[in-house]
């Protein structure tokens, strides 16, 4: 926007605008602005520029480049906003008068004050405390900030408010404060001047005089003084550890090795006198013998014992109890119960020069309860697989070939009517596979000891209480007897679990009715689990029944007896599985999907009816062939009898009794 206007005004009183601007709006609360100018963005930003004329604020008749006000009715104020916060006016009086203020060209001298000189022109200078202060001086402009007048000899004192003075003294006092109060002069002198080098000042009861004595000028780091001669004070050198050794017409000397006592005439003794009470004496024997008695140089460890170098140069040490070397054949019988607490110390224990005999025995005759030797781990942080609270190991080379053996070897031979011996107990729970034990590598044998197989049982089994489930695995032929107390009679079931041929007994007459080797249950579904076939067993192989050459994946050598409600599946789906008659030379029948396939003399023990027909077909109920009469056939379809083929040869249609080759009947 450029607003420019020019030319000759008609009268020389004549007033013109290049930019007249009025904002008159009414409102409570509001505000009006008649121009508003922003400048921002560049490098120099003016908000307005007034490059001729005069500027008037409050005034339309400026007289000056700028005036701010109308005398008589509007007062010309400038404020001043602080960077951060306040705001500093600069007005003049209701009655301003007429005159001009001219500043200084510079910016002053720290604390002058800006004076005039009576017709505005002002300069900066220092106040004139002679013709320019009148009245009492505060302290803090350099007065007493009282009326107060010096006396002579007196010193001035402050009262906490002003200047004042203290009254005369006498002479060789000394001036002492009195804390708040007003200082006073000493009751004591003092010698007003050094009455010769070296001396010091002591007291004589009511004055302070010079000392007769003299003392050093000075002194090197941890000298000791004393008295070399009649009132002369000196400097000894001292040794770093030293003790005074005191000489009653020589100097004294300083030695870090003393000597307490006199050999032959007095025992060198130490005191050690309690905090609170008691007195320790530490003294050598009267024939005390020399040797050196050396320290060690730290405090050792909390249980440690200190053992001797010799008496030598070598200095004692402080030695851990357990690493002292005590000969196991040097320890005598305890009195009392014994707890080792080894934290994470470790205990090894080597027999490399034993041959024969047993390395470490532990045996006792009087135990009755409880346990001879205990190994217990109770800790949570078990990781690595390789926490072992009692591992065992034997290895080598056997001696000769026959050589047998033992890792562990394990007997329990207690006698005892109706007692129960355990050589070994094994228990494993809580996490997620729990193993009582695991044979890693080799044959287990029960009953025998030398087995052939990774498990071989051998020997007679007896149980309390047998069920369906059976009692155990045996290889062998085995007498296995019920020794219930239960009366005589008749058992339903007995199983042996046996891989062998078992013989079951009885200590009572019993008849068993049912009799197994083994017993295959199917599996359960436990939690979050579901089966959807619980099959017993799989045998990848053929299995053979009555036969030790089985032909094919079930070749059962006898009959085949199914209950009532069974039923034989030939194939998963329509259209599969064929059931083959073999009288074992040649195939004489086959029956699939589609019906007789070769060679037939199937047979149905099965008359049927006309709504369930002896032979038929899986989609059709009521449609086949079933026996009305003997040497009679019926053919059926929905249920009903459709035609009648007699004994004769008759064949009737709608009729069961054809009296003719074919009869057909409404």
């Amino acid at each position: 926007l450029n607003i420019a206007t020019s030319g000759a005004n008609a009268t020389s009183t004549q007033t013109t605008y290049g930019l007249y601007a009025t904002n008159t709006h009414t409102g409570t609360a509001s505000t009006n602005v008649a121009g508003y100018f922003s400048a921002s963005g560049a490098t120099n930003n003016y908000a307005a520029i007034f490059d001729g004329g005069n500027v008037g604020i409050g005034t339309t008749t400026p007289g000056a480049l700028l005036d701010i006000g109308t005398a008589g009715s509007t007062a010309g104020v400038v404020r001043l906003a602080g960077a951060t916060s306040g705001n500093v006016s600069i007005d003049t009086a209701a009655t301003a008068g007429t005159w001009a203020l001219t500043l200084p060209a510079t910016g002053g001298t720290n604390t002058y004050a800006l004076t005039t000189d009576g017709s505005g022109n002002s300069t900066w200078s220092q106040i004139n405390l002679t013709s320019a202060v009148t009245g009492t001086l505060p302290i803090a402009n350099g007065g007493t900030n009282s009326t107060a007048t010096p006396t002579d000899g007196g010193i001035a004192y402050g009262d906490g408010t002003a200047y004042a003075f203290t009254a005369q003294g006498s002479s060789g006092q000394l001036l002492q404060s009195a804390g708040t109060g007003i200082p006073v002069w000493t009751t004591a002198t003092y010698p007003a001047t050094a009455t010769a080098t070296g001396t010091i000042l002591r007291a004589d009861g009511t004055n302070w005089l010079a000392s007769t004595a003299t003392y050093p000028n000075t002194t090197t780091i941890n000298q000791l003084l004393y008295s070399s001669a009649d009132n002369i004070i000196t400097g000894l050198a001292t040794v770093n550890g030293g003790i005074l050794n005191a000489s009653a017409t020589g100097v004294p000397s300083l030695t870090v090795t003393p000597v307490i006592g006199l050999a032959g005439t007095s025992t060198g003794t130490i005191g050690l006198s309690g905090s609170t009470s008691g007195l320790v004496t530490i003294q050598p024997q009267a024939i005390a013998g020399t040797y050196n008695f050396n320290l060690p140089d730290t405090a050792g460890t909390s249980g440690y014992v200190l053992t001797s170098a010799g008496g030598g140069a070598s200095a004692m040490t402080w030695t851990d109890p357990a690493a002292l070397g005590v000969r196991w054949n040097s320890i005598t019988d305890p009195n009392g119960n014994q707890t080792l607490a080894m934290g994470a110390n470790t205990s090894t224990w080597t027999f490399n020069s034993l041959t024969t005999g047993t390395g470490l025995t532990a045996s006792s005759t009087s135990l009755s309860s409880g346990s001879l030797f205990s190994l217990a781990s109770t800790s949570t942080a078990a990781t690595g697989n390789t926490q072992k609270v009692l591992n065992i190991a034997t290895s080598g080379a056997n001696a000769t070939s026959t050589q047998t053996t033992y890792g562990s070897y394990v007997t329990n031979t207690h006698t005892g009517t109706a007692s129960t011996n355990v050589a070994g107990y094994f228990s494993a729970s809580g996490g997620s596979n729990n193993y009582a034990a695991i044979f890693d590598a080799g044959n287990v044998g029960i009953g025998t000891t030398s087995p052939d197989a990774h498990l071989q049982v051998e020997g007679a089994i007896s149980a309390v209480a047998w069920t369906t489930t059976g009692i155990g695995f045996d290889v062998a032929a085995a007498t296995y007897t019920d020794t219930s107390t239960a009366g005589a009679g008749t058992v339903a079931v007995r199983t042996a679990n046996s891989f062998g041929a078992p013989t079951f007994a009885s200590t009572n007459a019993i008849t068993v009715t049912d009799a197994f080797t083994l017993y295959v249950p199917k599996p359960i579904a436990g939690t979050n689990t579901t089966i959807t076939r619980a099959n017993s067993a799989y045998f990848e192989g053929n299995v053979g029944i009555g036969t030790t050459e089985p032909q094919a994946k079930l070749d059962v050598n006898g009959n085949i007896q199914l209950p009532n409600a069974a039923t034989i599946t030939l194939g998963t789906t329509w259209g599969t599985g064929i059931l083959t008659f073999n009288n074992g030379v040649s195939t004489f029948g086959s029956w699939g999907a589609s019906g007789l396939l070769a060679n037939t003399a199937v047979k149905s023990a099965d008359n049927g009816v006309p709504g369930a027909p002896a032979y038929g077909f899986r989609d059709s109920v009521g449609m086949g062939m079933y026996r009305p009469a003997d040497n009679q056939l019926g053919i059926t379809t929905a249920s009903t009898e459709r035609m009648r083929i007699t004994s004769t040869g008759n064949v009737g249609i709608g009729t069961t009794v054809p009296g003719s080759k074919l009869e057909v009947a409404d």
